[in-house]
């Protein structure tokens, strides 16, 4: 096959003459005068060359000049990817990264995450995107640098075949894993035994785990965090019981009814059982937080039980209601009146307990009664229900919440040192409470006795209608005498309304310091993410090292150079070699096959050219000649690599 057709002239006429090696026709052109300059040209036809004058005829014999005379390389050309420095580096970074994020986890925990703030503190959106960027594009670095390792890793495997000799083209010349997906690389791999791309190329897709895993390394949390101290202004505090306010008792009970029937709020810094200080909330300061204060609060109970024993009264005879029960170890009595009509009569009035009759009658267990005969069958249901009210001064740490001051819990720390005559047994008060419905001084207001009234018709009215309310109704409630559960609930909360308004007093340039906590959000990272990111890493580094390591071995005696890869190597490295005598550029897939499938090939280690194997044979030969095997992965296994077999 010549470079010049016979139809067109050549530019360096020059005379043939045969090689002693092959019946291939080699010319080499050399210039007259001046520097000279050497060109291998061929021809498949034995058609006389015309002549150019100024130039001399050469033969293969002729030794080229000497500025282009053939040396053996020195030095084999070696991938970056693939040099010490470079895998020496990527390995470690893999190590280093998966340390620094064991760190980095450990630290997350520690400290509970980071604070973010602003736009950053978002957990959907473009914001979020870009701090969870820049572990995407560590994990993309790294796991390309791989990629690039595992394309020099397959460029280099059928030069190895051939630096071994012996080797087929279908894992030489014909080999091709550049072009394949990762996956199917590492099946063909495994066929032809060659285990370190194989292993590579599972790297490969291994490492397609890393980004997703990268994008879900850190979120964002919303932390209950620890605020600035504050100091705020009290407007009230606790102080002795001096007077009656009869507003206040029958505000109570009307805002009782309230609450029962159409769940009115119930005011700020009073629970159902407590009445704290009251304080100033800076709702400007943190929007969505709790204040903390250490401050104190009254605790006040009903302690209401059901009656031993209630009679059943016959409103037609005129008899009464007459209950008994034993209250904190004192023997109650209760009798009321029961009129012929209505059908339905309740009230609320004092307890004549064994013990009271020193004690003011404002401070008296009381007793809520109900007698119901809506049925009219002169067989009454009754109910008594007996209370005796107590309070107590405690410290606690009221939580209060800054959106809109209102008091949510109070933690108790335990009972406050500070004496009060609603909690000195010693006091004429005798320790307790008022009971809110009873009081000594206003029989000779008359205004004062129709609040009075109204109080406590109002309390004992909201616990018939909450009652009422319930499946089963009132009936119900009081024959399986859930009424005293209700009758609590109602009665504690009347108490510690009142006890807001009359055991407090305003108070002015006053402060208290107190702690703050919020929700803010924090960046975390993920652990679970971590480990698995972690593991990943210290498999690629570990399988990498292993990799590197038995492949700076299989190609110690590759010598390539030049680089592979362009169509000008791809040429270089079967010019001038028997090879080419088998290779023409029409043949299509097929043919070229055909015509490699009984070659055996090798690298001539002093000329870095791909030629024919002398000593290989046809694949279709396996006679019982003895050839030599390329090594493979089980070579390293303490294997002799140059080890004779019969193909």
């Amino acid at each position: 096959m010549s470079y010049y057709p016979p139809e067109l002239p050549n530019p360096f006429p020059i005379e043939s003459d045969r090689t002693l090696t092959g019946n291939r026709t080699q010319y080499m052109a050399v210039p007259q005068g001046g520097d000279t300059f050497s060109a291998p040209l061929s021809s498949g036809s034995d058609w006389p060359q015309p002549q150019t004058p100024g130039m001399e005829k050469t033969t293969s014999l002729t030794p080229p000049p000497s500025h282009l005379a053939y040396k053996p390389p020195t030095q084999a050309w070696n991938p970056i990817p693939l040099r010490r420095w470079f895998a020496v580096t990527l390995l470690t970074i893999m190590v280093l990264v998966a340390i620094a994020l064991e760190v980095a986890l450990h630290f997350s925990r520690v400290k509970t995450g980071w604070g973010v703030t602003g736009v950053f503190a978002a957990t959907t959106g473009i914001f979020h995107f870009i701090y969870t960027l820049p572990p995407v594009a560590a994990a993309m670095v790294i796991v390309a640098l791989w990629a690039w390792t595992d394309v020099d890793i397959k460029r280099l495997q059928p030069y190895i075949d051939l630096a071994y000799g012996n080797a087929p083209a279908k894992s030489t010349l014909l080999l091709d894993y550049s072009t394949k997906h990762p996956g199917i690389t590492a099946y063909f791999a495994i066929k032809r035994n060659h285990w370190l791309v194989a292993l590579s190329s599972i790297l490969v897709l291994v490492g397609l785990a890393v980004q997703p895993l990268a994008a879900s390394l850190f979120t964002v949390r919303n932390t209950w965090w620890n605020g600035p101290d504050l100091n705020v202004t009290i407007f009230d505090q606790p102080t002795q019981f001096t007077g009656l306010n009869m507003t206040v008792f029958s505000t109570a009970a009307g805002f009782v009814q309230a609450n029962v029937l159409y769940n009115a709020t119930i005011p700020n810094f009073v629970g159902r059982s407590l009445a704290v200080t009251r304080l100033a909330v800076p709702t400007d300061r943190i929007s969505n937080g709790t204040m903390f204060a250490p401050t104190t609060a009254f605790k006040s109970a009903g302690n209401c039980v059901a009656a031993d024993t209630v009679d059943s009264p016959s409103a037609a005879n005129g008899q009464s209601l007459i209950a008994t029960s034993t209250v904190n170890d004192s023997s109650c009595q209760l009798s009321v009146a029961i009129a012929e009509t209505p059908a339905l009569q309740f009230g609320v009035t004092t307890a004549n307990c064994t013990g009271d009759d020193s004690l003011l009658q404002m401070v008296h267990n009381v007793v809520f009664w109900i007698y119901d005969d809506v049925n009219g069958t002169q067989n009454a249901l009754t109910s008594a229900v007996f209370c005796r009210p107590t309070v107590q001064l405690l410290d606690v740490t009221a939580s209060i919440a800054f959106s809109n001051g209102q008091f949510l819990t109070a933690a108790v720390i335990g009972p406050s040192d500070k004496v009060l005559n609603v909690t000195d047994p010693n006091s004429s008060l005798g320790g307790r409470p008022l009971n809110g419905l009873s009081f000594n001084d206003t029989a000779a207001d008359v205004f004062d006795a129709s609040r009075e009234l109204a109080t406590t018709i109002g309390l004992s009215s909201a616990i018939i209608q909450n009652a009422t309310a319930t499946p089963g109704g009132l009936e119900g409630r009081m024959q399986d005498k859930s009424i005293v559960r209700l009758t609590e609930s109602a009665y504690s909360l009347y108490l510690s309304l009142i006890a807001k308004q009359i055991y407090f007093e305003p108070v002015s340039g006053q402060f208290q310091e107190v702690t703050t906590k919020s929700f803010i959000a924090r960046l975390f990272m993920v652990d679970v993410t971590v480990h698995i990111l972690v593991v990943v890493l210290i498999f690629f580094a570990i399988l990498g090292s292993y990799i590197h390591i038995q492949h700076r071995k299989l190609r110690d005696r590759v010598i390539l150079p030049l680089q592979p890869g362009t169509l000008a190597s791809a040429a270089a490295f079967t010019a001038r070699s028997n090879v080419s005598d088998l290779l023409d550029a029409k043949f299509d897939d097929k043919q070229l096959q055909e015509v490699l499938r009984h070659k055996r090939f090798k690298m001539d280690r002093e000329t870095g050219q791909i030629v024919l194997d002398a000593d290989g044979v046809d694949e279709d030969d396996v006679g019982g000649a003895n050839v030599r095997r390329r090594r493979t992965l089980v070579d390293f296994m303490g294997r002799n690599p140059q080890r004779q077999s019969t193909m």
